[in-house]
């Protein structure tokens, strides 16, 4: 109550994703295709009445069972970051998502930029195997991670596929990411 009738204003950036016929659709906190997409699919399906990490995580190793990565094109700012097969691909404006994995160590919600993570191509096992290293953010320093910090990023695909935009799903195919510094205001 004190902080609300103190009025101090924050501006966080707002991510903006736009589909090949141009429409736009927007989100705070994340964007990302491949793994975490097949995991918000399984748990809309799933319908299960575990709390929140346990059920993320049954999901996860549920999606990564029956994933298979896609061939993608990453470029930030003009610049080809990633080409070739990748579990994932995660645009962020903050840092945690999934119920509490780090996915971007860096990303700061009011800096102008979204922190890209490209997960590469990571087997079955090796998604397994390292998974609780997304949770402290540890897993950018891994060979098959790439990290970078951009204004605009464009995701090429070989095929369609699910988008997840801060836990809702759309079916897109390559789209584009953009960041609009500062325009979303909250008391904070």
């Amino acid at each position: 109550a004190k902080r609300l009738l103190e009025k101090k204003e924050r501006k966080l950036d707002l991510g903006v994703a736009t589909t090949e016929a141009n429409e736009h659709t927007y989100f705070v906190n994340f964007a990302e295709t491949g793994i975490g997409a097949s995991v918000v699919a399984h748990e809309a399906r799933s319908q299960r009445e575990l709390p929140g990490r346990a059920s993320y995580m049954l999901s996860a190793v549920e999606a990564i069972r029956e994933h298979r990565s896609s061939v993608v094109t990453v470029l930030v700012d003009d610049l080809v970051i990633y080409e070739g097969p990748a579990v994932s691909v995660v645009a962020a404006n903050g840092a945690f998502f999934g119920g509490g994995m780090k996915i971007a160590p860096g990303a700061v919600m009011w800096d102008g930029a979204l922190d890209v993570v490209v997960l590469g191509d990571f087997t079955r096992a090796e998604l397994i195997a390292n998974m609780w290293k997304i949770y402290p953010g540890v897993h950018v320093r891994m060979r098959k991670v790439t990290y970078r910090q951009g204004t605009r990023v464009q995701v090429v695909t070989e095929r369609r596929t699910g988008l997840d935009l801060d836990g809702e799903l759309y079916d897109f195919g390559s789209y584009q990411l953009s960041v609009v510094p500062g325009s979303l205001r909250l008391l904070a």
